[in-house]
């Protein structure tokens, strides 16, 4: 059995235990088991898949980060993480117009700077719910590719 600790600047994302978990780094996505060989790497963004003893899955969002592995705990440090029962949609859209008109408003490199990330994020969450089963459409009305 695994520990898993999941951990942004803002929150305390998860902390569970697990048969199985599948991060995204740098080098790829990465499998860790227990008895897995220590681990420290960098997280790229994308979608933490963690498996339970019963067969239950759950997902979670991250952008950025490291990951951590020693004997049987896992710790992923993230940059901004989310668990797909938190996300909604139209939190996320709002959020998404928010950050265009900001870009097409704004006037300085750090607003422009935080509306790109803030937008790089929305998509990230909308993209992550898509791949959930959620349906969503974008501003114009189609489906995300």
């Amino acid at each position: 059995m695994l520990s898993l600790s999941v951990v942004s600047p803002v929150k305390n994302i998860l902390n569970t235990d697990c048969t199985k978990i599948t991060v995204p780094t740098e080098s790829g996505l990465i499998t860790i088991l227990p008895s897995h060989a220590p681990l420290f790497s960098l997280l790229n963004h994308g979608e933490v898949v963690i498996k339970n003893g019963n067969s239950e899955t759950q997902y979670i969002l991250v952008s950025g980060g490291f990951v951590s592995v020693s004997e049987d705990k896992v710790i992923l440090l993230t940059d901004y993480g989310a668990r797909s029962d938190e996300l909604d949609e139209e939190v996320i859209m709002e959020a998404k117009k928010r950050a265009e008109h900001v870009l097409e408003e704004a006037k300085s490199d750090s607003l422009t700077k935080a509306a790109q990330a803030d937008l790089f994020h929305a998509n990230l969450e909308l993209q992550f719910l898509y791949r959930r089963g959620k349906r969503h459409t974008s501003i114009t009305g189609s489906k995300p590719h």
